[in-house]
C-alpha cells in the first residue's frame, strides 16, 4: 500500500511545506519543518487556505529515489538521446476501452498521469517489466525547476 502524503507550496513564501499532513500538535498550532504555523491548526486549514497548493505523494520514485508528487517536473531522456520533460498530474479522466463484447466503452480512470505537449499519459512498463517512471529524474517542479 502506498504511503499517502502531502505537501504544500506557499505562495506568500515562496517555499515548500513538506509533511503537512502531519500538521496538528493537538493544541491548536502547528509546527513544520521548524516553522510555526500557528494559524494552521490541521490538514483541512492547508486545503481551505488559498495561500497554499496541495499537492499530492503519487506513490512513484524516480530513478534516484525522489518521491514524485503532483506538480512535480520529471525528465525522461528517450533511447534516441531525446530529453522531455512531463507534468505530474493526478486527474480523472474517460478512456475508451474494448469490452468483453468487443465493444468500446467508456470507462473512468483516476490516476497519476504525465503531461506532455498537452497529453496526459499515464505511467507506462516496457518490454523489459520497467516502469517508465524508474527512467525519470524530477528536475523541479510548476513553482520552480532544479538546475
Amino acid at each position: 500500500m502506498r504511503e499517502i502524503k502531502f505537501r504544500a507550496w506557499d505562495k506568500e513564501e515562496g517555499r515548500m511545506i513538506t509533511n503537512i499532513q502531519k500538521a496538528y500538535d493537538g493544541m491548536g498550532n502547528s509546527c513544520i519543518n521548524g516553522k510555526y504555523y500557528g494559524f494552521v491548526s490541521c490538514f483541512d486549514d492547508f486545503l481551505d487556505d488559498e495561500r497554499f497548493i496541495v499537492e499530492q505523494y503519487t506513490g512513484l520514485k524516480d530513478a534516484n529515489g525522489t518521491e514524485i508528487y503532483e506538480g512535480d517536473i520529471t525528465k525522461l531522456i528517450l533511447d534516441n538521446g531525446e530529453e522531455r520533460y512531463f507534468e505530474v498530474s493526478i486527474r480523472k479522466m474517460i478512456r475508451q476501452v474494448l469490452d468483453f463484447n468487443y465493444e468500446l466503452s467508456d470507462v473512468e480512470i483516476m490516476g497519476v498521469c504525465f503531461i506532455w505537449n498537452g497529453r496526459c499519459l499515464f505511467p507506462c512498463v516496457d518490454e523489459y517489466g520497467i516502469s517508465d517512471t524508474t527512467k525519470m529524474e524530477v528536475v523541479g517542479n510548476i513553482h520552480f525547476l532544479n538546475h
